[in-house]
């Protein structure tokens, strides 16, 4: 599994591209929540969290309808 393959559109697996997207999307959580990042820096505890779940809603809402396309008969 090269990383230009997939860029390239040469692995058209949705599953490929659903893991991608929210390994991408977990990572922002992650780097939220642990206040590891210095763009994220600052917060309450309260927010942060809000904030990781919110990052997750919009991700759902991204790939939810391209999902539901793609497994259409």
């Amino acid at each position: 599994m090269q990383p230009s393959g997939f860029l390239s559109g040469l692995l058209p697996s949705p599953m490929l591209l659903i893991f991608h997207f929210f390994s991408v999307a977990f990572l922002a959580v992650y780097l939220r929540v642990s206040d590891e990042s210095v763009a994220y820096s600052g917060g309450s505890l309260f927010y942060r969290v809000y904030s990781a779940f919110y990052t997750l809603y919009i991700a759902a809402t991204v790939i939810l309808p391209v999902i539901w396309r793609e497994l259409q008969p």
